[in-house]
């Protein structure tokens, strides 16, 4: 096993040497988010395995609706697949805001280095979950195009269902993810007005000092 992992990081890296300088700066930065993201092997599983069971709780209803959700008109289609479309792009948006304002540190004068270096661990665990959750809804709409050129092909009900159970699974997956912003929109605006607190704290001491 060991040996095999060894042999595929050679390799991607023999790849990445003959990449041009922003991808392969892309694949460097993608293998620190994979550190930040879940460092503790018994975390990662746990989070790989919930992603699975979310995907899957999408993936096969898709797969069995298959050949009911072909028998639509293509009016129905289009506005169904339309809105999935809509709130891809708009989750987009608002991922890549929001990732934006997380990467700002606020106040950090009053902290001291231990807790600038736990508070800047958290914000970059918080960057990785929201990029996934980005990269979620990306496939996302990927899938859709792909399931409405399969649909207009009148492809065989075999790609059909493989197709519209990715979608469907991966479209459940960005759901499930997406329930996580409000909560981690609350921990930025938390730890920001705590930080904002410990300096007009640190400076009325130094007034009556």
């Amino acid at each position: 096993m060991q040996t095999r992992r060894s042999l595929f990081k050679r390799l991607a890296s023999h790849i990445v040497e003959r990449l041009p300088s922003e991808w392969a700066t892309w694949g460097e930065v993608a293998e620190d988010m994979g550190r930040f993201r879940s460092p503790d092997r018994q975390e990662k599983l746990r989070n790989r395995l919930f992603s699975v069971l979310v995907f899957a709780l999408g993936a096969i209803p898709g797969a069995l609706a298959s050949p009911s959700v072909m028998k639509l008109s293509e009016g129905a289609l289009g506005a169904v697949f339309g809105g999935v479309l809509a709130f891809c792009g708009l989750l987009v948006g608002f991922l890549v805001t929001l990732m934006l304002f997380t990467g700002r540190l606020g106040t950090v004068q009053s902290l001291s280095i231990e807790d600038l270096r736990s508070y800047g661990s958290r914000l970059r665990y918080l960057l990785v979950s929201q990029a996934v959750t980005l990269a979620c809804a990306m496939i996302c709409a990927v899938l859709c195009i792909v399931y409405l050129v399969v649909y207009f092909l009148v492809a065989p009900l075999l790609l059909h269902s493989a197709s519209l159970a990715l979608l469907l699974g991966s479209l459940v997956l960005c759901l499930a993810r997406s329930a996580l912003l409000p909560i981690q929109i609350f921990e930025l605006h938390d730890a920001h007005l705590n930080d904002e607190l410990s300096a007009k704290i640190e400076d009325s001491n130094k007034k009556y000092k």
